[in-house]
């Protein structure tokens, strides 16, 4: 009798050891699951950002290069910027302004603590919270239908956060229903960072397969290196001093246009019309103001700079910057900084023919004390490597260190500094 009784908590024992087994070994193809749909999620995302991207670049081309070369008048550049001007009027009557300005999605993107908060900042940036996804993406892709110099990169990141906040919905839905977990605060924070990033693995991998198979739209115009010596940086410092005034010149104009659209009261719907009216103008006596500078259309200025003549250079430097900062605060989507590196670019090469000096190095130095101003981040020079080689670094790091030290006015910090 005695033994029987002492046989009976080792069966048990033994059922319990079983079913522990079992349910962990359920539990873990859940969790492999789970992470393929993740990884599935992240393909999709990925594809179809990368996607976008692409279509952004492929727009550019058809309506600057293929339609402009058909065309062949003088006064094309005005027919796509009125056009897309007056798209954008209407989503503004049907849907109402951008919640904020897009120069500062860097900042709020990190101001943005919870899943509501990205969605809505997402939704803000990315072309308004009613506005359905067809809407968003013609939103999205007018700016450069019409010339506008604004960045795709930035623009891209209200659909890369709204992208995220839904992959993250999905997953948590699916976890729920596979009974992995009851919520978000069972989630431990090794198998968040564990999902998140098979999640951002397969967006890398839907991004290079969309490359792969059609290419990067993105053409990133590159200079010649600085020669090493102190004569160059002399001339540096100098450009350097242009560059900074360039890039203050932005935050400047950035914040005379949001005081303009908080005041213009109900004539804010159609300041895009009237934005892409004065964008066709320009186009038409400074080709070069318009569109990101990080297409096929602007990289034609690399190889013939010399034939457009110093004073043309300069100006579509200075105009240009004065463009975007109005485009981007009165309704056309898009971000400002390759812009605002290709405002440099011309900046650099009009000195370059106006004194005979390197261009290399005026390049180098006005691209990154542009950079410096415009973010309030002397770190953010460095992003001057993207269209300098590395020989140019010296001449870089003196106008970072030239920009970074001259005193600038309190109210023109710039959105990057405030949030430092």
């Amino acid at each position: 009798m005695d033994q029987e009784i002492s046989e009976k908590p080792m069966i048990n024992e033994t059922v319990g050891n079983e079913r522990g087994v079992g349910s962990r070994s359920m539990l873990a193809a859940r969790w492999i699951a789970a992470a393929l749909f993740m990884l599935a999620l992240g393909l999709i995302l990925g594809l179809a950002i990368m996607g976008v991207f692409d279509l952004a670049y492929a727009v550019i081309e058809l309506v600057w290069i293929d339609w402009n070369g058909i065309a062949d008048v003088p006064f094309y550049p005005l027919i796509p910027a009125t056009l897309a001007g007056v798209a954008l009027t209407l989503i503004a009557f049907r849907y109402g302004k951008p919640e904020r300005p897009m120069d500062s999605m860097g900042a709020a993107a990190k101001e943005a603590a919870d899943e509501v908060e990205v969605r809505a900042a997402a939704s803000g940036y990315s072309n308004g919270p009613r506005r359905p996804l067809p809407v968003r993406i013609a939103d999205f892709l007018l700016p450069f239908a019409g010339g506008g110099p604004v960045g795709v990169a930035m623009g891209l990141v209200g659909f890369i956060m709204s992208g995220c906040a839904w992959a993250k919905r999905r997953v948590m839905s699916l976890c729920g229903k596979f009974g992995i977990l009851a919520g978000e605060k069972d989630f431990s924070k090794r198998q968040k960072t564990l999902l998140y990033t098979i999640g951002i693995v397969g967006g890398f991998v839907g991004a290079a397969a969309v490359v792969e198979l059609f290419g990067l739209g993105m053409v990133i115009p590159r200079v010649e290196a600085a020669p090493i010596s102190l004569e160059a940086v002399g001339i540096g410092a100098l450009v350097a001093v242009a560059g900074w005034v360039l890039g203050l010149a932005y935050v400047a104009c950035a914040k005379l246009a949001k005081r303009l659209w908080e005041h213009a009261n109900k004539a804010q719907r159609l300041l895009p019309l009237v934005c892409g009216i004065v964008l066709g103008v320009s186009m038409i006596f400074l080709p070069h103001v318009g569109l990101p500078g990080s297409d096929a259309y602007s990289s034609q200025l690399m190889g013939n700079w010399q034939e457009v003549g110093p004073a043309v250079l300069i100006a579509t430097a200075l105009v240009r910057t004065v463009l975007i900062a109005f485009l981007l605060n009165m309704g056309w989507s898009g971000g400002p900084f390759f812009p605002i590196v290709y405002c440099s670019i011309c900046l650099g090469l009009g000195i370059a023919g106006a004194f005979g000096a390197d261009a290399g190095t005026c390049v180098a130095a006005a691209v990154g004390a542009a950079l410096v101003a415009f973010s309030g981040q002397p770190l953010m020079g460095v992003a001057a490597l993207m269209c300098c080689p590395v020989e140019s670094i010296p001449v870089i790091a003196v106008a970072v260190v030239i920009a970074a030290g001259i005193p600038r006015p309190k109210s023109l910090k710039g959105d990057f500094a405030r949030r430092r």
